[in-house]
């Protein structure tokens, strides 16, 4: 299965969206090259999977199917780990991936069987199913590099609690990780992995920075999300509600999120807010900004942004083509520029920009939108553009 790398986050999207509907396999074409979202053919089970394959399959044209699970976990990682993509002249070879994807699992999952024999030839005990749950949901909030040798030895130990320590390098900032688990109150075999604290240290600032991430289905963040919130960039999330009455009831929703500094809570926690409807492609539009009209170029650029990165502009000003580097600000509904070396671009170099004759917005607009971003400031809502579905369903809730 090979896709265009402009159609990688689309059909992620319709793979997710498939699977929520019950298609656990995903047919295609593999040999007319890529394929768009439009050829993928959708299925309930592995004989349906295998009697589509069998019927549109020619001499020339030759289908083959894999798990819908599979391809979206698996291109869902590869967002963050760049190891997992595997990608030529524009083309995505999902299938490859895949293949690769499991076979870190088996070569992980192979380790770990062999820390368990060692473990048991110690005479120490532990629950391996629990153990394995733990492994998994540490690998899912961007911690799997901690040691798994230091998870058996905490459980062996057999303490009402613990907590394991991760170091991890962010560009030039020391980032640690304190991950913080917790004995069953019904069963004393059993852990949970609740939350994971984030310290590190700004460059240039005395006291180090810590914030608490709690480990919640549907609503929870990676470690290097984490990071990217608590140095004030906005992140995308799908969260998942469930119905608090039926927990089979689950709708996802897409937001982007930011970390609010003014008010942290008694622990010293900051809240995160949830902004609906901050749509990237728009605030984009609202600057001349080179090759924008490229497909692969914007679509770039959207999903940096939507990962908390700082993306890598050209924006074309009345004294010609500058470099910059911009971020996703969702808290004030408009887009963070800097300079090639992170300065920030204030406000009169970015009136510039707006004034040139190349800007896609007049100057009434300009002065709208700054009178709604002050609004935006004055309020006291954390949820910004309350989506209908909340209304719809109030026994809905996110996590």
């Amino acid at each position: 299965m090979k896709i265009y790398q402009n159609d990688y986050q689309e059909i992620l999207d319709y793979l997710v969206d498939q699977r929520w509907q019950g298609m656990e396999f995903v047919a295609f074409n593999t040999g007319n090259g890529p394929v768009h979202k439009e050829g993928l053919l959708t299925c309930w089970d592995r004989s349906e999977a295998r009697e589509l394959c069998a019927k549109y399959s020619t001499d020339e044209d030759k289908y083959d199917w894999l798990a819908v699970r599979s391809v979206y976990r698996c291109m869902s990682e590869a967002l963050y780990d760049k190891c997992l993509l595997i990608e030529k002249n524009g083309v995505v070879d999902i299938a490859a991936m895949v293949s690769l994807y499991y076979d870190r699992l088996d070569k992980k999952n192979a380790n770990v069987n062999k820390d368990l024999e060692q473990l048991e030839q110690k005479g120490g005990f532990m629950n391996q199913k629990n153990f394995e749950y733990l492994i998994k949901q540490m690998f899912y909030a961007g911690l799997g590099e901690v040691p798994v040798a230091d998870l058996q030895k905490k459980l062996q130990e057999g303490k009402e609690d613990f907590q394991l320590i991760h170091q991890k390098k962010f560009g030039n900032d020391n980032v640690t990780a304190r991950l913080n688990f917790k004995r069953s109150e019904q069963d004393i075999n059993m852990y949970f992995f609740n939350s994971f604290d984030v310290l590190f240290k700004k460059e240039g600032e005395r006291e180090t920075m810590q914030q608490n991430f709690r480990i919640s289905y549907g609503n929870d963040f990676r470690f290097d999300e984490a990071y990217k919130l608590m140095n004030g960039r906005s992140v995308h999330k799908t969260f998942v509600m469930t119905d608090r009455l039926d927990k089979d009831i689950r709708q996802e929703l897409e937001a982007m999120v930011y970390m609010d500094f003014k008010n942290p809570d008694k622990y010293g926690n900051f809240e995160i807010v949830k902004v609906y409807g901050y749509d990237l492609e728009k605030k984009l539009a609202e600057y001349p900004i080179k090759d924008l009209d490229n497909e692969a170029v914007k679509n770039k650029i959207v999903t940096d942004l939507k990962r908390g990165e700082v993306a890598t502009v050209t924006v074309a000003t009345s004294k010609g083509e500058q470099e910059m580097r911009i971020t996703a600000n969702a808290q004030f509904d408009k887009l963070n520029l800097f300079d090639t070396k992170m300065k920030p671009i204030g406000k009169s170099a970015i009136n510039e920009i707006q004034n040139g004759e190349t800007i896609k917005q007049d100057t009434s607009k300009s002065q709208s939108k700054k009178q709604n971003e002050s609004k935006q400031v004055e309020g006291s809502s954390k949820i910004i553009k309350k989506p209908e579905a909340s209304d719809k369903n109030p026994s809905l809730r996110v996590g």
